[in-house]
């Protein structure tokens, strides 16, 4: 591991960045040699460290904690946006991205950074599918959907109904996030 070979004993914990080197996603066990320059100790972790390469998202436009009013009649075009800022990213695959609405206010229950489960059981989130099977990896310029109320591929939100938006993500390899 990058720069652990000058430890001290007066050090108590080390910070590890697994993206630099990119450490493949798997379940490690940490081995540690220490030696006095006469002797050499060597240890090996009790416990599995799974590195887990999840990926994030976050919105641009609708901003956090923002509500936006759309009149379907005079705007039937809405773009929802991650592109500046954090944006998207996954560090070893190419993850979708499927966009929900629910009724659900997160000061209720709030479905962000969590497994997907509950955000997509029938009865408990109520989400209804905007558009799924987006690209992360796409450039800066795909990192929008405009989303067409005149002619949805999906669900619509009622005629004044409040809604909340989330993003889930896939990689491929079982880690979904939502956002």
């Amino acid at each position: 591991i990058t720069a652990s070979t000058t430890l001290s004993g007066h050090e108590r914990e080390y910070s590890w960045d697994v993206r630099g080197p990119l450490i493949p996603q798997g379940a490690y066990y940490i081995y540690a040699a220490a030696s006095d320059s006469i002797s050499v100790t060597v240890g090996v972790s009790t416990n599995r460290l799974n590195v887990l390469h999840s990926p994030r998202f976050m919105f641009y436009e609708p901003a956090r904690n923002t509500q936006r009013e759309i009149d379907s009649g005079s705007q039937p075009i809405y773009t929802i946006q991650w592109q500046k800022g954090p944006g998207d990213d996954d560090l070893d695959d190419d993850a979708t991205i499927d966009l929900y609405f629910t009724t659900v206010d997160p000061l209720t229950k709030n479905y962000a950074g969590r497994d997907p489960t509950d955000l997509l059981a029938a009865g408990d989130g109520d989400a209804q599918l905007i558009i799924d099977g987006l690209s992360e990896d796409g450039t800066k310029a795909d990192d929008f959907y405009t989303w067409d109320l005149r002619t949805p591929p999906n669900a619509v939100p009622n005629n004044g109904e409040r809604v909340w938006l989330y993003a889930v993500l896939g990689d491929g390899n079982g880690n979904r996030r939502v956002s």
